[in-house]
């Protein structure tokens, strides 16, 4: 009997992956001093099956900023009475104050969806750049 592999050919030097993606591919810019959000589509039902998500904000080798579920916006695909949602939305809301935290620096900065499923296991999604940019009156904020 043949592999049945054989008929998904991949690149050479295909290596699987089987981390939470979000569905569409995006970009995200924070622009320091001002209100930023940050919506993340994930292929699953958020609210059933997780006890626990956070939005993690990196730059360099220091974490900058944590955003847990109280923080979070997670809305659920709309689906009819009884059935279950094949995708979620997740919303981190950052306020001017917390994109200062990421001004001036030169450093690359990332953010990763972290997941605590009901039964204990922990998954994190793929780790997505952050493209920041100071705004022009930074030093000037009240």
């Amino acid at each position: 009997m043949g592999n049945m592999f054989n008929n998904y050919p991949q690149p050479a030097g295909y290596v699987p992956n089987n981390r939470i993606k979000t569905i569409d591919k995006f970009e995200l810019d924070i622009m320091t001093g001002e209100s930023a959000s940050h919506t993340f589509e994930v292929s699953f039902d958020v609210m059933g099956e997780c006890s626990n998500v956070e939005v993690i904000y990196k730059v360099g080798l220091e974490v900058a900023l944590i955003k847990d579920e109280s923080q979070l916006d997670i809305e659920p695909e709309p689906v009819a009475s009884g059935e279950t949602p094949t995708y979620t939305f997740i919303t981190a809301h950052i306020s001017p104050e917390e994109t200062l935290l990421f001004n001036d620096t030169l450093l690359d900065t990332f953010v990763q969806l972290k997941f605590v499923l009901n039964g204990g296991d922990v998954l994190y999604t793929e780790i997505y750049p952050v493209n920041v940019v100071d705004s022009l009156d930074t030093g000037t904020q009240q």
